[in-house]
């Protein structure tokens, strides 16, 4: 079996980080529905101040927490779909449609950093 390349090795801790960071992403919002009344899993290109202060959210929900941040979008948006996939049945969430289906909603394409949240009410 011939040695990995430098490439190789980093791809695959990238993997193991990333791996990690969708666990702690679970427990972030495992804790989070453990105790509220309601919630919804979203993502965003905007900082959480901005997406929270839009009209579908301002006046639906009282809080906002990151549960995992990205430079690149495709991985806020696998990471979103993952959790809104495990979460979707839960009695407390407020998401519609399957995490996959979101895949495809528009985030901003030049931020600097893109958020996966949890919103959410006492």
């Amino acid at each position: 079996m011939a040695e990995k390349t430098y490439p190789e090795i980093l791809h695959d801790a990238a993997k193991v980080i990333q791996g990690m960071m969708k666990g702690i992403a679970i427990s972030k919002v495992r804790d989070i529905a453990s105790t509220c009344t309601n919630f919804k899993i979203g993502k965003t290109g905007e900082t959480l101040v901005e997406r929270k202060n839009q009209p579908d959210y301002k006046d639906a929900y009282k809080y906002i927490k990151e549960v995992y941040s990205a430079t690149i979008p495709s991985l806020a948006d696998d990471i979103e779909a993952e959790l809104i996939r495990m979460f979707i049945f839960h009695p407390k969430c407020d998401n519609i449609k399957d995490g996959f289906a979101s895949h495809s909603d528009p985030m901003r394409q030049d931020a600097e950093k893109y958020y996966v949240y949890v919103v959410w009410n006492d």
